[in-house]
């Protein structure tokens, strides 16, 4: 028998009541750990609260959050009630606001979003889609800034939906220009995650922590959805913590016994300098989800050579150069250019390139002393 995503989601809770489900990671905060039938208890009520603002099945609601404990109940709740789930990336420093504007609108023309679900923090830049002449969306919602109503069991008409029947809206990275929205139903998540499984042999007794942003479909469905369905514990870290100290990544993996975590090849490239803590957790870590290429296993366990000293004068985003190399440092005052070479230079770990981009990874948080310079 075919189910839905909520019902697989209320059987597991059903067999395992306090078996955790999620723990929401972060470096400078307690960990925040959700229950299986805590988490839909709390996501029924979130779907009570977005039903008594206008949210009905069969809408796109598009989640604009950065890493916050609610987000978990707040996704699975607009699934409760129905409704498409369409989690986008936030506004954050690397994006001209009005380019990011620009690119929500394109998303809502093409895609047809109707709720905005966001924070109090984000809304001056993400109310501006709903302000603009033909925008579709019909309202932007704060969820995170209000509680939820409580809503005992069986009080909120679950609405009968099929199998078939979309359930998430997600969008391309946009690499080629466009994000291009693709629709997944029920039974293709669902179908999907159980062949992963299958393939990567998931245990009973496996973890999955991840960096991976939920806008991102390897975050969203290898990690997220595949820990979810099938009832193995995921610990959330937050992207934009872990881009400034990758080795949080084996931290959370020493400390949550993870065994598995998702890295795309320029992930592996970057946490290369942190392999003496890949060491001291490869008693728990068993599959790192994706082959990595022959430079980055033979890239050099070393710690990675000091940075040319950068100009007082700070700039306010990265831009590589034409030719040669350029060097990015990212210290907890925003960015800087160090002094570039002539052009043809060797790079730091690499022989001769041209139009590279390189940041270098601060001393903070888990990359205590692990500091040095990793492609962008």
């Amino acid at each position: 028998m075919e189910l839905t995503l909520w019902q697989q989601w209320a059987r597991l809770a059903e067999q395992a009541p306090e078996q955790e489900a999620i723990c929401h990671w972060q470096e400078d905060r307690p960990e925040v750990r959700w229950r299986r039938a805590e988490l839909l208890r709390e996501a029924t009520r979130a779907a009570a609260w977005l039903q008594s603002r206008g949210v009905r099945p069969g809408a796109v609601c598009a989640l604009i959050v950065r890493h916050h404990p609610r987000f978990y109940p707040l996704y699975l709740g607009v699934v409760r009630l129905g409704a498409i789930p369409a989690v986008l990336a936030h506004p954050n420093a690397r994006i001209h606001p009005d380019k990011y504007v620009d690119g929500l609108e394109g998303m809502s023309r093409r895609s047809g979003l109707d709720w905005v679900l966001t924070e109090r923090d984000l809304e001056p830049v993400v109310g501006a889609l709903v302000s603009r002449p033909g925008s579709s969306v019909r309202g932007l919602l704060l969820p995170l800034e209000t509680e939820w109503p409580t809503c005992p069991e069986g009080t909120l008409a679950l609405p009968q939906v099929d199998p078939a029947a979309p359930c998430l809206l997600q969008h391309s990275s946009g690499t080629t220009g466009l994000q291009k929205g693709v629709v997944l139903s029920h039974a293709a998540v669902l179908g999907h995650v159980r062949a992963y499984a299958d393939a990567i042999d998931l245990r009973p007794t496996d973890r999955v922590v991840s960096w991976l942003p939920l806008y991102h479909d390897m975050g969203l469905i290898a990690a997220f959805h595949l820990a979810l369905a099938l009832g193995v514990p995921l610990v959330q870290l937050d992207p934009f913590q872990w881009v400034l100290a990758p080795g949080l990544l084996f931290e959370a993996i020493a400390r949550e016994a993870g065994t598995l975590a998702w890295l795309p090849n320029f992930a592996c490239s970057s946490t290369a300098a942190s392999r003496s803590a890949a060491t001291a957790t490869s008693g728990s870590w068993r599959a790192s989800g994706r082959p990595a290429s022959a430079p980055t296993c033979s890239a050099p366990a070393t710690p990675w050579p000091k940075p040319p000293s950068p100009p007082p004068r700070p700039r306010p985003a990265p831009r590589p150069g034409r030719s040669g190399w350029t060097g990015w440092r990212w210290p907890r005052a925003g960015w800087s250019r160090p002094p570039a070479p002539t052009p043809g230079s060797a790079c730091p770990r690499a022989g001769p390139c041209r139009a590279a981009a390189w940041i270098w990874w601060p001393r903070t948080g888990a990359n205590r002393g692990r500091a040095g310079w990793a492609k962008w």
